[in-house]
């Protein structure tokens, strides 16, 4: 769901919300005494009802409220509606502003110039085993990022019947993140061979409000709330990722549902 769709969703319900109770004036004496004419309610809350009256308006507690009104109120269906109404609302402006919030961190990140690593990382050529000479894949294998993708750059084929849709541990160098807006995913690239790019898609953790590169795209992190910023990566680190090889896509050679592998 984009930007302006969350923004028209909200203008509507608010209309909607307006629209839903238009309920019959009361004359209420609480049991502690208070004498409110003309009362109409308004919402359910927590611990009560708000009411419009000849005076104004209240909120009168559940337990203040004579049991027949008690029963009237919270059983009408109006309110009910209205109460749920406003939670869908509450929902939608809680979405609008964590979108809000990832584009104000992309902005800022985009208006800022990108290294992709300090520095060019520069990986010696080595020779790799030919395919058919590797023993079976295990679990606990773990495969450089390089030789990965060229093995998919020599032998695609043979490539894919060895590695595509096998969870592999690959580790490498951090070159690049690319959080993924109104997704909930990122991507992290890591050191490969010219002309193809080892791309690993990793999804949010439940908690993480947003993912953001900071510090000139130098350090990915995510906003948790109530534990402010999470450091994720660092261009030049070196990690193992864990990941579901989906093989070539060129130019690209991708790992899906990925994780750092501790």
């Amino acid at each position: 769901m984009n930007y302006r769709n969350l923004r028209g969703l909200i203008a509507a319900g608010t209309l909607v919300i307006a629209g839903v109770v238009s309920v019959a004036a009361d004359e209420i004496t609480t049991l502690s005494g208070k004498r409110f004419t003309d009362a109409q309610a308004l919402r359910l809350e927590g611990d009560g009802i708000q009411i419009k009256h000849s005076g104004g308006t209240d909120h009168v507690a559940w337990s203040d409220l004579p049991p027949a009104l008690r029963e009237k109120y919270k059983s009408d269906p109006r309110l009910i509606e209205l109460a749920r109404k406003e939670a869908e609302i509450d929902k939608l402006k809680s979405d609008l502003a964590k979108a809000q919030d990832e584009i104000s961190h992309l902005k800022s990140d985009l208006a800022k110039p990108r290294p992709e690593a300090k520095g060019k990382i520069v990986v010696e050529e080595k020779p790799i085993k030919p395919l058919p000479e590797l023993p079976p894949l295990k679990p606990e294998d773990v495969i450089e990022s390089h030789d990965l993708v060229r093995y998919f750059q020599t032998d695609a084929n043979g490539a894919g019947q060895r590695f595509q849709k096998q969870s592999l541990r690959v580790r490498g160098v951090v070159t690049r993140f690319e959080p993924k807006m109104f997704r909930r995913t990122y991507s992290v690239s890591l050191e490969s061979p010219e002309g193809t790019t080892l791309v690993c898609d990793f999804f949010y953790a439940d908690d993480y409000r947003t993912v953001y590169a900071k510090e000139r795209g130098q350090k990915l992190v995510a906003a948790v709330p109530g534990r402010g910023e999470l450091p994720l990566l660092e261009i030049g680190q070196t990690v193992v990722i864990r990941g579901r090889c989906d093989g070539s896509r060129k130019p690209e050679v991708v790992l899906s549902g990925c994780e750092i592998a501790r």
